[in-house]
C-alpha cells in the first residue's frame, strides 16, 4: 500500500506554517517602524511648527494692546507705536487738592506718576515664551492669545514720592496748636497769661491712600482734603489753676549794709526763675563763686566752724535757707543740703542751709507736673521768698517739723590770757552755741489726718565753747 505524501513525511506541513509565521512578524514589524517614523515625522514636523510659532520675533496672532491689534508686530514696533502716546498722557496728569483754605495742583512728578505700558509690552510679548514652561504649553498660550487677547496699559504711582508731596502740604499749611502760656513778670511779682489756640492738620496716610487709588482708577479729580482739629494740651484755665502760691518763707535780716547787699545780689539771682517739671536748681552753679566783680561784699560768714570772720559773699546763706524753707512747703524734692556748724539765728533749729563754693550747695527739683516759678526780694529787713505751681490735692496740708532730741550745753568758757590788753579786761571772741541733734520732718495732713511722715534731715550741732580773752599788761591802761 502506498503511503500519502503527507503520511510519509509527517514535518513538512509544520515547517511551512512556522515560515508563514515569520513572515507576517517581519511584516508587522517592518509596518511598525514605517508607522514610528512617520509618526515621529509627523510630531517633529508639528514640533517645529510650535516653535516657530512660539519663537518667533513677533507678537503672535490675536494679540491687542490698549485697543491696538499688535499681532505681527516686534516688540521694537509696538513700543514705538504706543509708548510715546500712553506716556505722554501719563506726564499730563494734574490732581488739584485743597486743604485749609489753601490750594495746589500737583503735576504728574510730584504725584511720582509713571505709565506702565514697557511692563505690558513685556509681558504681552512674553507671554508665549515663559521659560518656565514647555513648548507645548507656551503653544496652547499663543492658541488662546489667537483667539484674541487684550492687554490694557495703566499708570502707576512712587509711595515715596507721592508721599513726600502730599506730606510737604499739608505740613506747610497745618497750624499747630498752642499751649497757653505763662509770663512771671519778676519786677511787679505778678503773672499774665497767653491763651491757647486750636491747630489743623489732615491724615496724611489717609489722603495718600486715597490719591492712589484715584490715580490707580484714572480719577484725576479734585479733592478737597478734610482737616481735623488739634486741641492744645494746657489750657488758660489749666495754667490758672497751677500757677498758685505752693510755698513761702519769710526771714528777717541784720542792719548790716554790706550783709545785706549780698542778700539782695542772691535774691536778684534766683528772682524770676521757672523751674520746668524734673528740672533741678543749684545755687552755686546759678550764680558762681561770690567775688567783688560781681558785686558781692565782705561781711561776716563762719570759718573754722566755729568763728565769724568777714568774707566776700558773707550772708549769702540766709537766702538759701529762706528758699530752703520755702522749697519744702512747696512739696519740692530736696536733692542736696547741708547745714551750718551751728544754728542760724534767722531760722528754726535744722531748718538752716548753708552755701560754700567749694563744697556745699543747695540743690532743689520740681517734681510736680508743671513749671514752678521763683519770687524772691529783699523788702527792707525781710528776705521773702514765695514759689508758685501745682496745688497739692485738695484737703492736703503739708507741715514742716523740727524735733529737737538732744540739747548740749557748751560748759564754761575758755579763759585765754593775753598780754594784748590791759590787765583785769576781758574780751569775748568767741560766742558760745549750744548743742542740739535734731530731726526735720515733712508730714502730709488729708483733711486734718496725719497721713504720712517724710524724714527730711537728721543734723548734729556741737556745742562751741565762748571764748574769752583776759589781759595782764599791767602797763597798757
Amino acid at each position: 500500500m502506498r503511503r500519502k505524501s503527507s503520511d510519509r513525511y509527517p514535518g513538512n506541513k509544520g515547517k511551512d506554517q512556522e515560515k508563514k509565521n515569520t513572515g507576517q512578524h517581519k511584516l508587522a514589524i517592518n509596518l511598525l517602524v514605517v508607522f514610528i517614523f512617520a509618526g515621529a515625522t509627523v510630531l517633529l514636523g508639528i514640533g517645529a511648527g510650535m516653535k516657530n510659532i512660539v519663537e518667533a520675533p513677533v507678537f503672535g496672532q490675536g494679540v491687542w494692546i490698549d485697543d491696538v491689534d499688535v499681532s505681527g508686530w516686534t516688540r521694537e514696533q509696538a513700543e514705538a507705536t504706543l509708548c510715546q502716546t500712553v506716556e505722554q498722557e501719563a506726564q499730563d496728569v494734574e490732581i488739584k487738592l485743597t486743604f485749609n483754605d489753601k490750594e495746589k495742583t500737583f503735576n504728574a512728578q510730584e504725584l511720582g506718576i509713571k505709565s506702565n505700558i514697557h511692563e505690558i509690552i513685556d509681558q504681552a510679548f512674553e507671554a508665549e515664551r515663559d521659560p518656565d514652561k514647555s513648548l507645548v504649553q507656551n503653544y496652547e498660550t499663543a492658541l488662546e492669545q489667537k483667539a484674541g487677547k487684550r492687554y490694557y496699559s495703566g499708570i502707576e504711582t512712587d509711595k515715596q514720592t507721592l508721599g513726600n508731596s502730599v506730606e510737604e502740604f499739608i505740613g506747610k499749611n497745618s497750624v499747630q496748636a498752642t499751649d497757653a502760656s505763662t509770663t512771671f513778670h519778676k519786677d511787679t511779682r505778678r503773672f499774665t497769661y497767653t491763651a491757647s489756640k486750636q491747630g489743623i492738620t489732615a491724615d496724611t496716610a489717609s489722603v495718600i491712600a486715597e490719591l492712589s487709588e484715584r490715580i490707580q482708577n484714572k480719577n484725576f479729580d479734585a479733592l478737597q482734603v478734610m482737616g481735623e482739629i488739634v486741641y492744645p494740651k494746657v489750657s488758660e484755665e489749666d495754667l490758672k489753676e497751677n500757677t498758685v502760691l505752693i510755698g513761702s518763707c519769710e526771714t528777717i535780716a541784720t542792719d548790716n549794709a554790706n550783709r545785706n547787699t549780698n542778700i539782695r545780689l542772691m535774691c536778684e539771682a534766683v528772682n524770676g526763675l521757672k523751674l520746668e517739671p524734673d528740672q533741678q536748681l543749684s545755687i552755686n552753679e546759678l550764680v558762681g563763686q561770690r567775688t567783688a566783680e560781681k558785686g558781692f561784699k565782705e561781711a561776716a560768714a563762719i570759718a573754722d566752724g566755729k568763728r565769724l570772720v568777714n568774707e566776700l559773699g558773707g550772708g549769702i546763706c540766709q537766702l538759701s535757707g529762706t528758699l530752703y524753707n520755702a522749697a519744702l512747703r512747696a512739696n519740692m524734692e530736696i536733692v542736696e543740703r547741708v547745714h551750718h556748724s551751728f544754728p542760724s539765728e534767722y531760722l528754726p533749729i535744722g531748718l538752716d542751709a548753708t552755701l560754700n563754693w567749694d563744697d556745699k550747695d543747695l540743690i532743689i527739683k520740681n517734681t510736680s507736673e508743671y513749671p514752678i516759678y521763683i519770687s524772691a526780694e529783699l523788702d527792707g529787713k525781710i528776705v521773702r521768698v514765695n514759689l508758685y505751681g501745682q496745688p497739692l490735692p485738695d484737703g492736703t496740708e503739708i507741715e514742716i517739723v523740727n524735733n529737737i532730741l538732744k540739747e548740749t550745753d557748751p560748759g564754761d568758757p575758755d579763759i585765754i590770757e593775753t598780754d594784748e590788753i590791759p590787765a583785769g579786761t576781758r574780751q569775748l571772741i568767741q560766742k558760745e552755741h549750744k548743742g542740739y541733734d535734731v530731726e526735720v520732718y515733712r508730714n502730709y495732713y488729708k483733711d486734718g489726718k496725719l497721713e504720712k511722715k517724710e524724714l527730711i534731715s537728721k543734723d548734729h550741732f556741737s556745742a562751741i565753747k565762748a571764748e574769752i580773752l583776759q589781759g595782764t599788761n599791767k602797763v597798757i591802761k
